[in-house]
């Protein structure tokens, strides 16, 4: 526009008036600026949707919650219940004793038969052992080794019953020598070739 056209006083307010629709389109360029950051309608829509979602399965979780502590609840009072009936049927502290002294009575009259046993037994060691798979005949072989050692070593003649068992203690394997369990028929049999 000419403003050399316009009067005096009006130039200025054209100027005003042009310095105003300035400063009007600033702004609205600002507010299409932020709300261009702003979020949309169809997403403000499914940001409340899953609002409600997520408040029914809090809701539906604090039932669910609710349900649980009361089975536990019940539970709780039937084993209470129970208890309370165990122990009216309990074993008197009297016969618990009497139980737990028998028990250790049996325990050790467990332990002498067995030291007793064993006072039969000796173990020898560095037998040589026959590297076959034939068990028969590592087992004939360990008792002519055996028989063998008490001959010829304590001068004592083995009888047939004189030995019960012998067997060799561990597994089996080709590249050692297992240790040689011997139990005699009787105490003095072994106290004649090993004295206590």
């Amino acid at each position: 526009m000419d403003r050399a056209s316009y009067p005096l006083g009006q130039k200025d307010k054209l100027d005003h008036l042009l310095t105003v629709i300035e400063k009007l389109m600033d702004c609205y360029a600002s507010i299409e600026k932020s709300s261009e950051s702003k979020c949309e309608v169809n997403e403000i829509m499914q940001l409340d949707t899953r609002i409600k979602q997520l408040q029914e399965k809090l809701g539906s979780f604090g039932t669910e919650m609710e349900n649980r502590l009361s089975s536990v609840e019940g539970h709780m009072k039937t084993n209470s219940t129970t208890v309370g009936t165990e122990r009216e049927n309990a074993i008197p502290d009297e016969e618990l004793i009497k139980c737990v002294i028998q028990d250790e009575i049996n325990r050790k009259s467990d332990e002498e038969w067995d030291m007793e046993r064993r006072k039969k037994d000796i173990i020898i060691y560095r037998v040589p052992e026959k590297k076959i798979d034939n068990v028969s005949e590592r087992k004939d072989s360990d008792a002519v080794f055996v028989k063998d050692l008490l001959d010829g070593v304590f001068n004592l003649t083995v009888q047939e019953g004189d030995i019960v068992k012998m067997y060799r203690l561990g597994r089996w394997a080709q590249d050692k020598a297992r240790p040689l369990l011997v139990s005699f028929k009787n105490v003095n049999r072994k106290i004649t070739l090993w004295p206590t």
